[in-house]
């Protein structure tokens, strides 16, 4: 897609690049080598010709792609590691004929920007910043390549309120100069607001001190029908036997896209249907065994979370990297979960930790939700099952604000508070801000196995990028 030059534009933007010599054995400035790569990578996504122009006074910022380079050279050496961009809102112009042309208007954020300030009273080159700015910049884009700029900075404020109303965002000064510009080109052009947030995703699983593996992680991309694209991550924790994870992990993000409510983009009522298609499936197969289940469902800039069990999922946001936890574990002993099974014929006994049992029943459980665990859920306990697949859902809008979503199963949870496991993710982060999500997960995984933890132990980390 046209548009996808953005993308890769501000990630390469936000490579990390050292601004201190890193000198090797051979005497060579590493850290030169690389911020030059990244400046070479960066300026092969623009057109020989492209320059940059001020939208209210119309005057020229910077001429030609040579000025272009010059002034990027000097900002990414200058920022260093610290420089960061991210694009809050962006709304796309293309017309039908003309598919290979598109433009773009992004809210654009940056934080610890230095750039060159022209001249000084001694003929030598300034600098400004280090400083946060918040843009608006219109892009020409053809042929996958970024022709024209023009920038304004956002007076609006809709770099701070990036779910402002189209209606509202299109009686701003900067929109109506930047759609003159777009009419001039393309003509008559219907603007597309999208939301920009990217969601990096990585998993690890860790038989730990456990004799056998039962615990699955799924994450993939589950399209809705109606062409929207959302991500999918599953962590599913198993419990006698590893037949129900493996069937789930299996079976419930393609029930999710089968379901009716999925193509109405009714998240919830769907993820409702696939716990409850999935457990009959399940139940149907003579499978004994039965797992845990956190879900997330990360679609443009909405979180939905779903779960059933003590699988967990935590939120790190804000500038001290908290953690806030989205789902409570269905445990027996929890108030709201005790009455009901206490109202199904069940009782709740502590043994070692609290637990879900039946006089009809000579087996005994520690969580109070989970698919599958037929001799719960059968016989004198069918028309009313001690253990139930229902999850509980919430969701809720991302913002620039949020870093990464943990979801992990209790294998974690037993050692690691919710603060440090997003402790251990952003230590991580911080030390180099392109580590991986698998290696992010990994690296918590290992956290929890180190701390002591004799569960099984999966993760799955999700990198918000806007």
């Amino acid at each position: 897609m046209t548009i996808g030059v953005l993308n890769e534009v501000m990630d390469i933007y936000n490579t990390a690049v050292a601004k201190e010599k890193q000198m090797d054995t051979n005497g060579i400035d590493r850290s030169a080598d690389v911020r030059e790569r990244k400046l070479e990578v960066f300026m092969a996504k623009f057109d020989n010709g492209c320059k940059i122009q001020d939208l209210k006074s119309k005057k020229m910022i910077l001429k030609d792609r040579n000025s272009l380079r010059t002034r990027y050279l000097t900002t990414f050496r200058e920022s260093g590691v610290d420089l960061r961009g991210r694009v809050n809102l962006r709304i796309l112009f293309t017309v039908p004929e003309k598919d290979s042309v598109a433009f773009g208007l992004d809210y654009e954020s940056h934080s610890n920007l230095i750039t060159p300030a022209g001249k000084v009273l001694d003929g030598s080159t300034g600098l400004n910043g280090p400083r946060s700015l918040d843009l608006a910049v219109l892009y020409l884009i053809k042929n996958e390549k970024i022709c024209n700029m023009w920038l304004s900075p956002d007076l609006s404020g809709v770099c701070k309120q990036p779910q402002m109303p189209l209606g509202e965002i299109q009686k701003t000064p900067e929109y109506i100069g930047f759609t003159a510009i777009v009419e001039e080109h393309l003509g008559s052009a219907n603007p597309k607001p999208m939301f920009t947030t990217r969601f990096i995703c990585g998993d690890h699983e860790m038989k730990g001190r456990r004799p056998t593996m039962e615990d699955k992680t799924v994450i993939c991309d589950c399209p809705d029908g109606a062409g929207r694209d959302a991500k999918f991550i599953g962590v599913y924790d198993g419990h006698g036997g590893k037949g129900a994870a493996a069937f789930v992990a299996e079976n419930l993000h393609i029930n999710l896209q089968v379901s009716p409510a999925w193509r109405q983009w009714d998240v919830k009522t769907a993820l409702k249907e696939a716990f409850k298609q999935t457990d009959k499936d399940l139940l149907e197969t003579e499978e004994p065994s039965g797992t845990c289940a956190v879900v997330a469902v990360l679609h443009e800039s909405r979180l939905y979370v779903a779960h059933a069990g003590d699988c967990r999922a935590v939120l790190c946001s804000g500038e001290k990297w908290e953690a806030t936890r989205l789902t409570e574990d269905h445990k027996p002993d929890r108030p709201d979960e005790k009455a009901r099974i206490l109202a199904s014929g069940g009782e709740v006994v502590d043994q070692g930790c609290w637990r879900v049992t039946s006089k009809n029943l000579n087996v005994m459980m520690a969580t109070s939700r989970a698919i599958g665990d037929r001799a719960f859920k059968t016989g004198k306990h069918e028309d009313e099952p001690l253990i139930i697949s229902d999850p509980e859902i919430m969701s809720r809008d991302l913002s620039s604000s949020d870093h990464f979503l943990i979801t992990a199963c209790d294998g974690v949870w037993d050692v690691l508070s919710d603060q440090e496991a997003c402790d251990v993710v952003r230590e991580q982060c911080q030390k180099n801000q392109h580590t991986g999500a698998d290696a992010l997960a990994r690296q918590l995984v290992q956290a929890a196995y180190d701390r002591g933890s004799g569960d099984n132990i999966s993760a799955a980390v999700s990198m918000c990028r806007f």
